[in-house]
């Protein structure tokens, strides 16, 4: 879509922020529920492979003139590089800065950049966006299945009876934290910083309704989690699961609730998950 291209005048800028490198490196991968964008950049001035030593101290010296403003760009000394080491891997990119390059690897160039801000960011920021708004949904059905399993186990509703959470507490600014996350950290893990959104991963068991269902969000987490049974001759075992997040930081919080009762003769009734403020 038109509203999703790059800016001409922010690529523009960016060819020219690359332009001491000899080569861009760009790849995407997943780590931690989490979309990773990694670039390598190669200086001109970087040994490698086929490149000779004084070839190299040559390069970064014309890089760190260019970099201080030589008037020509350094079009000369890229010349007189070019002719010193013709059959050098990075003759290519001299060629570039010189403006010899086929026309075509420049729209090469600008095509892939194009379809990079086209195409992949708005995808990976889609993917976000997906993963943000997945895991509450996600968390609190596996807790709640999480503690249906124990009273199924158990035959009773008695080791789920009472209240734990919100896990981390509310005040915990999981926005905060790296990727929007809280991060549980054992005690091996150093010195706690709960402005952003670190906490003791002793809280989940330590409690005894978490400890007993043996759950906790996997890995860094938006949200904060609170479960809460209680057990009737009528009703029978009553659980509910709730999410709470404030992924903006303004104070508002969503929620999500689940919940399941599971009457004296093992029948079982869960009603459709409810969400108050989902678009917070």
């Amino acid at each position: 879509p038109e509203d999703s291209r790059p800016d001409p005048a922010q690529l523009a800028a960016l060819f020219t922020a690359l332009g001491p490198w000899s080569s861009v490196d760009l790849w995407i991968r997943r780590a931690d529920e989490r979309w990773l964008a990694q670039i390598t950049l190669v200086p001109f001035g970087a040994p490698g492979s086929g490149v000779d030593p004084e070839e190299a101290r040559i390069a970064t010296a014309i890089v760190d003139a260019v970099l201080a403003g030589v008037d020509d760009n350094g079009q000369a000394a890229y010349g007189e590089l070019l002719a010193r080491f013709p059959d050098s891997p990075r003759a290519p990119s001299y060629r570039a800065r010189l403006g010899r390059a086929p026309a075509h690897h420049g729209a090469v160039a600008m095509i892939e950049l194009s379809v990079l801000g086209a195409l992949v960011v708005p995808l990976l920021g889609d993917t976000l966006e997906q993963a943000r708004l997945a895991e509450a949904p996600g968390e609190t059905e596996a807790a709640l299945a999480a503690a249906l399993s124990l009273r199924e186990k158990t035959g009773s509703c008695g080791p789920l009876v009472g209240k734990a959470g919100p896990t981390p507490p509310l005040e915990t600014p999981c926005y905060a934290g790296d990727g929007g996350k809280c991060r549980p950290l054992d005690a091996a893990g150093g010195p706690r910083d709960a402005a952003a959104g670190e906490y003791d991963a002793q809280l989940w068991t330590e409690d005894p309704i978490w400890s007993a269902i043996g759950w906790r969000p996997s890995g860094g987490h938006r949200y904060h989690y609170a479960i809460e049974a209680q057990e009737s001759p009528t009703d029978g075992c009553r659980v509910v699961v709730r999410a709470y997040g404030d992924l903006d930081g303004d104070g508002v919080f969503s929620t999500y609730t689940r919940e399941a009762t599971v009457a004296a003769d093992g029948s079982r009734r869960s009603p459709a998950m409810q969400v108050e403020q989902g678009d917070e």
